[in-house]
């Protein structure tokens, strides 16, 4: 169990993009391993923190996942029952109190190839409501680190990721998109791959553009010069276009945190 989460600083600066909610936390589980949040999201009144195990002599990473009420009570659980490696990399809180997760995933733990993708809703108890496994198509390999989740005006569940064709482990891997979306209760609706010429291609943030069907998505470009930092992509998980510099008055106000210390 978590002895102390203790977080330090936070600075929060005004942006004009959305809302990030990705930390690092770290603490130790016993000798050899260790536990890392690195993403959460608020559920009425609860707060989740997700991310990963890693076991120090093996490298092997599990998914975990932690809750805590507003006294400040806490359960936390990990996932190596039901995911051979992998970690937990997107959250997004429902307004019944559950949590939708994502997690990228894979059967060796020699390799660093994550081929499927496991989706799940879990309640304020860590437990299972729903679930599914998504899995790549030819020539696709794996899933990246780079991972984010929105509701859309349907209440449909949409989810961004990295993927690969190139051994992930090299440096300068080529990444392409993968949009998924899927109802709450996990069942996919539709997918779409989306290539990208550019290799600096991280994700910085997901959207939905307000009184439209569009969604955008921050980060870098989809040309060759890599400038462009927005993309949208229809309803229908389709490339529409890209634009350097997005409208601020379409996201007023939004908070994201620049600097975190965490012991």
């Amino acid at each position: 169990m978590i002895q102390r989460l203790i977080i330090l600083f936070i600075t929060l600066i005004i942006s004009t993009q959305v809302m990030s909610q990705q930390w690092s936390i770290e603490y130790p589980l016993d000798e050899n391993e260790t536990a890392y949040f690195i993403v959460g999201d608020m559920s009425g009144e609860y707060n989740y923190s997700i991310g990963y195990k890693m076991n120090k002599m093996t490298g092997v990473t599990h998914p975990v996942a932690l809750c805590i009420d507003e006294e400040g009570f806490y359960k936390d659980k990990v996932y190596d029952d039901i995911v051979t490696k992998g970690f937990f990399c997107c959250a997004m809180g429902l307004d019944d109190g559950n949590l939708f997760v994502a997690a990228r995933c894979g059967d060796n733990e020699s390799d660093e190839i994550y081929e499927k993708l496991w989706v799940a809703i879990i309640n304020t108890d860590l437990e299972i409501i729903n679930d599914n496994y998504l899995y790549l198509e030819h020539p696709y390999i794996s899933f990246g680190y780079t991972m984010h989740v929105l509701m859309d005006n349907k209440d449909e569940i949409v989810v961004v990721c990295q993927i690969t064709d190139d051994i992930p482990q090299e440096i300068n891997a080529h990444y392409d998109y993968a949009f998924y979306k899927m109802n709450t209760e996990c069942d996919l609706l539709n997918y779409s791959y989306l290539e990208n010429v550019s290799r600096n291609c991280n994700i910085t943030d997901f959207t939905l553009v307000p009184n439209t069907d569009l969604y955008a998505v921050f980060g870098n470009g989809m040309r060759p010069n890599g400038v462009e930092t927005i993309f949208y992509v229809d309803e229908n998980l389709n490339y529409r276009y890209s634009d350097i510099i997005d409208n601020a008055n379409n996201y007023p106000n939004l908070l994201y945190p620049e600097f975190m210390c965490v012991d």
